[in-house]
């Protein structure tokens, strides 16, 4: 699925509590749904709008857990470019 399609939407973030999530499950499906869309390469700037972040550091700050694995990827992908 691609990340146009993603379960994901802006409204995600701000759906009332009445929602059939109880707070624990929703907070963990939005973790999910931010971890795996900053891991398929969503820009995060993109997945602080859809969670509904003031700044793209709180994303960032929050998700960091995720960086390790997207700074491999960001290093393989300009060897790449640089080796053609």
């Amino acid at each position: 699925m691609g990340l146009d399609r993603c379960a994901a939407r802006p409204d995600v973030a701000t759906a009332p509590s009445r929602s059939r999530f109880e707070a624990g499950s929703r907070s963990q499906a939005l973790e999910l749904v931010a971890a795996l869309m900053l891991a398929n390469g969503a820009p995060a700037k993109v997945v602080q709008e859809r969670l509904g972040h003031s700044s793209v550091m709180v994303t960032l700050d929050i998700y960091s857990h995720v960086a390790p694995g997207m700074q491999r990827d960001a290093t393989d992908r300009l060897a790449l470019a640089i080796d053609g």
